[in-house]
């Protein structure tokens, strides 16, 4: 075997010490560590990303466990007439209101101001009821209650449709000059999850007329609805 003699082992030595000058970044040792990689075949390793997780992927509506809506405000409106509801059989109470239908607000009366609202414009007794939907949203429904005499009926079949709404889902749709009443035929229909952060009454009506509910409060004859009502502004 021909080994070289030293005048070509020598150039070789000057070729490699002239390229590491001219070429300072050029690193022989690299091209031991590259042909030793290529020899080990390393795989490389798999791409992790949101698809990677197909099982997850795969999973239907059923098999995610349901978030819990926080109830902090109630809207009190009644329902709309493309709606099922049901109604809480206990969480009700009886309250006096005003009803600004040209700024689409209900405001609860005070005892104070009742007998002044009553002779300004007229005060309406409700049943303010707390009510969910079939989608789960929850609102409070102020139902009219009707008069014992010559009742308006509107009135008195919204209250009937409320009375229904407690055993079962029903919706009301408007007619000539009543609501008519919808039973769901469903099977096995499911069940109302009533909100944990309404437990009493009162709690009702806080949320539903209290700072952040949908409606407002009337609690001395100094505030400007009253007074715009008696002209003072």
């Amino acid at each position: 075997m021909i080994v070289g003699s030293a005048h070509t082992r020598g150039r070789w030595n000057i070729s490699r010490a002239v390229t590491a000058r001219t070429c300072p970044l050029f690193n022989f040792d690299s091209l031991l560590h590259m042909s030793k990689s290529e020899e080990t075949n390393e795989v490389p390793e798999p791409t992790t990303d949101i698809f990677s997780d197909v099982v997850a992927l795969s999973k239907s509506i059923e098999e995610i466990p349901p978030s819990e809506q926080i109830i902090t405000s109630l809207v009190p409106r009644k329902p709309r007439k493309d709606e099922f509801v049901r109604c809480h059989p206990e969480l009700r109470v009886s309250l006096n209101i005003y009803e600004d239908k040209p700024n689409r607000i209900d405001y609860v009366l005070v005892p104070e101001v009742l007998g002044v609202m009553n002779d300004l414009v007229g005060v309406k007794r409700i049943m303010l009821t707390l009510t969910a939907n079939y989608t789960g949203d929850f609102f409070a429904w102020p139902v009219p209650i009707p008069a014992d005499v010559g009742a308006n009926r509107w009135h008195s079949t919204a209250y009937q449709g409320c009375e229904q709404a407690t055993r079962g889902w029903i919706r009301i749709k408007p007619s000539v000059n009543e609501y008519l009443i919808y039973r769901r035929t469903v099977e096995q229909a499911k069940e109302p999850v009533w909100p944990s952060e309404v437990k009493s009454p009162q709690e009702l009506v806080r949320l539903s007329y209290g700072p952040a509910g949908g409606g407002d409060v009337i609690a001395s004859l100094s505030h400007e609805v009253v007074r715009r009502l008696k002209g003072e502004i």
